[in-house]
């Protein structure tokens, strides 16, 4: 991907443009979290925090979108179904407490991000305690 390769020589300008794209549209988000959801990427804390705090912003818009079943919403939704758990994967006790309380939203698209994110062997062992919290949770 051009946005990963751009990361790979200028880490700090692509999350600064990430971060902009995070409030677009939702083809828009989905490129900025796919962009830094990369192992690669994730080396220094501030791309870990920004990349958890797109993350975060962008599982609420799941939970605001005006119509969940579009399509770019639809592909937005499929993507956060595996970018929390690289960025867990990244830096587990960054990530969690920032995951954490999405666990206990009642929305059924943030539920199945979720339970795909939970399905990871790299977030089972990144955070197999929090997986464990997660999967005994009513």
């Amino acid at each position: 991907m051009a946005l990963q390769a751009w990361g790979d020589v200028d880490i700090d300008g692509l999350v600064d443009e990430m971060l902009r794209w995070a409030d677009g549209m939702p083809l828009e988000r989905r490129a900025a979290m796919a962009a830094l959801c990369e192992p690669r990427l994730l080396r220094t804390r501030r791309t870990v925090v920004a990349t958890l705090a797109i993350l975060d912003r962008l599982t609420r818009s799941i939970v605001d979108a005006v119509d969940p079943a579009a399509p770019d919403v639809r592909v937005l939704r499929q993507a956060l179904g595996y970018g929390w758990s690289v960025a867990i994967a990244a830096d587990a006790m960054l990530g969690q407490p920032i995951f954490e309380p999405w666990l206990a939203e009642p929305n059924p698209d943030v539920r199945w991000i979720v339970r795909e994110n939970l399905a990871k062997a790299r977030l089972v062992k990144a955070a197999p305690h929090l997986v464990e919290r997660a999967r005994a949770r009513p």
